[in-house]
C-alpha cells in the first residue's frame, strides 16, 4: 500500500548504512557512518544523503496513491499493462551497463496488439517498489552518490536504479499470462544479443558474471511468437552470462539433458504400441507374449535403478526430436563461430574418449551419431576425473580445445528451446 509511513519504511529498508527521518518539514537520509572517520581528512564530506521537503516527497506519494495500480510480487499492474523488474548478467558495479543498452538500443516489439519494451522502471514503479520493500537488505538497486546531496525528489527517484520490461495490450491478460510472454520476450533478446536479463525477485542480490561475446551475423526478432519453457532458459542464460568454458558447456548441456526422461519414456510407449497394434500381435499367442516381453525386457533393462534412462541413447533421442533439419544446427554454428564447422570436420576432441570429428556431408545417420558421440564423449571428460583415465578435461590446460565445443552444444540447446516451445496463441 503506498503511504507516508510505508513510503519512509521501505526507503529506511533499501538504504540499510542510512538513517531517514522527518525533521523540520525535510525528509533527511542520513549516514550512519561519519565518511570522514574512513576517508581522506582534506576532503569535506557532507554525512546528510538526501535533504528534501516533505511537501514535495508527499504529494508525489499521494498522486500515485490515487492512481488505480496493483502491484504483486514486484510487478506493477495498470489496466493491461505490466511492469515487471529485470536485472542483467552484471556484477554490482556494472549495473549501469544495462541502463545505458537500453538507452541505446531499441529493443521494442509489437505485434497481435502486444507491445513489449525494455526501459527504466517507471516513477509509478518506484513508489511502489520502495512503499512494499518491507525487507531491511541491500537488493542492489540503490545507487549512492557519496560527495553530493540530494535536494529533489527526482534525483532521490534517480538513485533506484531499476529497470524493468513491459508488457502493453488492449486485451485483458493475466498476470501468468504477462510472466509468460515477457520471460519468452526476454530470451529472444539473450538469443539475439547474447544480453542476458531476467525477471528480478530482489530476494538475493548475487554477483554476476558478464556475458561472453555477442554472436556473428544478423540479429533476429525479439517478439515472442514462441512461449519457451522457463525453467530449461535457466540454464541457457547461464550459459551465456558466463566466459568460463566449463560452466558453459554443463549449462547448455543441462537443457538437452532436461527432457532425457520423456523423449525415452516416449519411444518406449511407441515400441509397445507398435507391437500391440501390429496385425500379428495376438494376447492369446505364447510367441507373441514372448517377443513383447522380450522386446520390452531390453528396454526395461536399460534403465537405472534409479529410474533414469541410458543417457547416450536419450541424447540421441533429444537429437533426433528437436534437431529435425542439420541446416538449422549448422546456421546456428555459424552464427556463433563462422570457423567452426571446419573444425568439427577436421579434429576430434583431444580431450575426450570419441570425440569424434562432425562431417555435415555425409549421411544423416552417420551425422547424427557423431553429434551425439561429440557431446557426450567432451560432457564426460569434463564431468569425471578417476585418477588413470585414459582422457580427460584439465582446467586451464584444456580450455582452449573445450570452448570451441561451446558453438556445437549451444547451437543444439538453442534448437532444442526452440522447438521444444508451443506456439503463441493471439
Amino acid at each position: 500500500m503506498v503511504t507516508k509511513d510505508s513510503f519512509i519504511t521501505g526507503l529506511q529498508n533499501l538504504f540499510i548504512y542510512h538513517k531517514v527521518e522527518i525533521k523540520d518539514g525535510f525528509l533527511i537520509i542520513k549516514r550512519e557512518i561519519d565518511l570522514e572517520d574512513l576517508l581522506d581528512d582534506d576532503v569535506n564530506y557532507d554525512n546528510v544523503f538526501a535533504k528534501i521537503s516533505c511537501e514535495e516527497v508527499f504529494s508525489t506519494i499521494e498522486e500515485t496513491a490515487e492512481k488505480d495500480l496493483e502491484f504483486l510480487d514486484n510487478v506493477l499492474k495498470n489496466n493491461n499493462c505490466f511492469e515487471f523488474p529485470i536485472y542483467g548478467a552484471n556484477d554490482r558495479m556494472r549495473d549501469f551497463q544495462l541502463n545505458r543498452r537500453i538507452e541505446h538500443n531499441d529493443f521494442c516489439s509489437n505485434y497481435l496488439g502486444y507491445n513489449l519494451r525494455l526501459r527504466k522502471a517507471s516513477l509509478e514503479y518506484k513508489i511502489q517498489f520502495i512503499c512494499n520493500f518491507t525487507k531491511k537488505c541491500d537488493c542492489g538497486v540503490i545507487y549512492r552518490r557519496y560527495n553530493e546531496r540530494i535536494n529533489t525528489v527526482e534525483e532521490l527517484f534517480n538513485t533506484v536504479r531499476i529497470c524493468t520490461a513491459e508488457i502493453e495490450t488492449g486485451r485483458k491478460i493475466s498476470l501468468s499470462r504477462a510472466r509468460t510472454l515477457i520471460q519468452s520476450y526476454l530470451f529472444n533478446i539473450a538469443f539475439n544479443y547474447n544480453m542476458v536479463v531476467d525477471i528480478a525477485d530482489f530476494s538475493i542480490h548475487e554477483r554476476r558474471l558478464l556475458p561472453s561475446n555477442r554472436p556473428n551475423g544478423e540479429k533476429g526478432q525479439i517478439f515472442p511468437y514462441k512461449l519457451y519453457n522457463s525453467e530449461i532458459v535457466k540454464y541457457y542464460y547461464q550459459g551465456i552470462a558466463t566466459d568460463i568454458p566449463f560452466a558453459q558447456y554443463l549449462a547448455f548441456y543441462h537443457v538437452i539433458e532436461f527432457f532425457f526422461q520423456s523423449v525415452s519414456e516416449r519411444e518406449l510407449l511407441q515400441e509397445i504400441s507398435q507391437i500391440i497394434t501390429s496385425p500379428s500381435f495376438s494376447p492369446l499367442k505364447k510367441e507373441s507374449l514372448r517377443a513383447f516381453y522380450k522386446k520390452i525386457r531390453k528396454k526395461v533393462n536399460e534403465q537405472k535403478e534409479d529410474g533414469t534412462w541410458n543417457e547416450k541413447n536419450a541424447l540421441r533421442l533429444c537429437l533426433l526430436e528437436y534437431v529435425k533439419e542439420l541446416e538449422d544446427l549448422e546456421n546456428l554454428i555459424n552464427r556463433i563461430d563462422s570457423k567452426a564447422i571446419e573444425y568439427y570436420r577436421n579434429n576430434v576432441v583431444v580431450f575426450a574418449d570419441d570425440g569424434k570429428s562432425i562431417d555435415f556431408s555425409s549421411s544423416l545417420d552417420e551425422i547424427y551419431k557423431n553429434i551425439g558421440d561429440r557431446i557426450y564423449s567432451t560432457r564426460n571428460a569434463i564431468v569425471h576425473s578417476k585418477d588413470g583415465e585414459k582422457l580427460r578435461y584439465t582446467p586451464f590446460k584444456h580450455d582452449k580445445d573445450l570452448r570451441k565445443e561451446i558453438p556445437l552444444i549451444r547451437a543444439v540447446a538453442e534448437l532444442v528451446i526452440i522447438n521444444s516451445a508451443k506456439p503463441m496463441e493471439e
